[in-house]
């Protein structure tokens, strides 16, 4: 956890740019960065998701579930789509948090890079949503599908950290290849760098466990 603090501090040149106040990245980083991300992501993300199939199939009502009138694929992108909206609007509380805390301390922080970092970080929860829910469809109990949301999320989080991985850090701690250098740097909030590559990774990442999720609970019987 202290080398994760260590390379979020490292990478400010944005501050030493003069492109965002010293307040301003203190603010920022106390919300977007360090083990506050990871702990919504991981916590947050399991949490939603673990429960969206697998408690279901533990008690039984997969199948009256099942039996409505609705194909799987409606079904399935329902739930999601409620869960990823108590995401956007846990994601929307810690932009709104971080605008308080910055007024609180006398820091202006700029409402488009607070929006962006809220849309990272909601991306990067998705991601965490849609890899625990493919656990919650493979794995018939939410405890477990949970636990490894969690887990493989943490491994992503934790390995870029690695001594042989530790090249070219971003904010976030991890290396250029890293999912995690893509949700969210000190640098897109400032706007000294263009949103568009990590908006469209971010997203990507977010999409590709929610679409195998979607084909094995298409193909699967219970």
């Amino acid at each position: 956890m202290r080398s994760l603090t260590q390379n979020i501090d490292a990478d400010f040149a944005p501050v030493a740019a003069g492109h965002v106040s010293a307040g301003a990245a203190y603010v920022w980083g106390s919300i977007f960065a360090d083990v506050n991300l990871y702990l919504l992501l991981g916590l947050g993300g399991a949490i939603f998701g673990a429960a969206l199939i697998a408690s279901e199939v533990s008690s039984g009502s997969i199948f009256i579930l099942l039996s409505r009138p609705l194909s799987r694929q409606r079904v399935l992108l329902t739930k999601y789509g409620v869960a990823a909206g108590l995401l956007l609007l846990l994601c929307a509380l810690c932009g709104g948090l971080a605008l308080l805390l910055g007024r609180w301390q006398g820091v202006e922080l700029s409402v488009g890079g607070v929006l962006l970092s809220i849309l990272l970080l909601w991306l990067a929860a998705l991601f965490v949503l849609g890899l625990t829910l493919l656990y919650s469809v493979l794995v018939p109990s939410a405890l477990a599908a949970g636990f490894l949301g969690f887990f493989t999320t943490y491994l992503l989080a934790i390995v870029p950290l690695l001594p042989d991985a530790r090249h070219h850090q971003s904010a976030l701690g991890g290396p250029d290849w890293s999912i995690t250098s893509y949700w969210g740097t000190l640098g897109i909030y400032a706007g000294v760098e263009s949103p568009a590559k990590s908006l469209v990774v971010a997203l990507v990442a977010a999409l590709i466990p929610l679409l195998v999720a979607v084909f094995v609970f298409m193909r699967k019987a219970f």
